[in-house]
């Protein structure tokens, strides 16, 4: 029986760097670039880890790596240099969005989740409507609305997945969970926004006792109903990431691994 993850997605750029030596630059992250065939290793931050990373809609040259305790990297050559923007206090920050509309203005999970109108080098927290309630664990910005922004997290206390929604740029939050209903213990794995009021999320059974696998729902109305989707699971895994394609929304990429 297969344990190996069923779905790699590699991420194309159009920048092109001259390789660099890393063999002799320990702790040193790298990030890969590819505008063909072959990969460019860049110099990535250094210390730490990189678990996400974001490029400026407006200006490929421009990007920002997420991971870190310390703060949120920000490179302005295509990864060739990288300066650190601290957090204010220390905290992780994995996963970084940039409003395609608004350059400047940025969105990541440092302290539950944070909103950076000055390109990354402060942020206050954006947690109106669900921070004393959940915890947000993954969060996207709808492709169709940028305003929009969804969050899916777990609730304080009985530890159930709940879903949010913002209409004003994260000023404040709607708990759109609605009947979307998992065992205790579980939590939102993944989320991506078709738009116009269609979202998925991924949700596992971290404890194995009741669904013994992850699962994927569907809302097309923003929230009012949720539904299980039927992607062709042949057999128990997690969900690890969905995927709506930006170039066709029709489009929907699920990865699913080992328990």
């Amino acid at each position: 029986m297969k344990k190996s993850m069923i779905v790699f997605i590699a991420i194309l750029s159009f920048l092109v760097l001259p390789p660099i030596d890393a063999k002799n630059r320990p702790g040193i992250n790298q990030v890969f670039l590819n505008n063909s065939s072959e990969w460019v290793q860049t110099n990535g931050p250094g210390g730490g880890y990189i678990n996400d990373i974001a490029i400026d809609p407006s200006n490929p040259s421009v990007l920002y790596a997420a991971g870190s305790s310390e703060g949120i990297y920000k490179s302005e050559d295509g990864g060739s240099n990288w300066i650190l923007f601290p957090f204010a206090e220390s905290g992780n920050a994995e996963n970084i969005e940039i409003d395609p509309q608004n350059s400047l203005v940025l969105y990541c999970n440092y302290r539950n989740l944070s909103k950076s109108t000055d390109g990354g080098l402060t942020w206050q927290e954006s947690t109106s409507g669900f921070g004393e309630s959940a915890h947000a664990q993954v969060f996207k910005l709808d492709p169709v609305n940028s305003n929009r922004l969804y969050v899916a997290g777990s609730k304080y206390g009985n530890q159930t997945p709940a879903v949010y929604k913002s209409d004003n740029n994260g000023a404040y939050w709607e708990d759109i969970t609605g009947n979307l209903t998992s065992p205790s213990g579980s939590g939102p794995s993944a989320l991506s926004v078709q738009g116009n009021g269609a979202l998925f999320v991924g949700v596992n059974d971290w404890p194995l006792k009741t669904w013994h696998k992850g699962k994927v729902f569907s809302t097309v109305d923003d929230g009012q109903s949720w539904n299980e989707i039927d992607f062709g699971q042949s057999e128990d895994r997690f969900i690890w990431s969905i995927m709506v394609n930006p170039c066709n929304l029709q489009e929907i990429w699920i990865s699913e691994g080992p328990l």
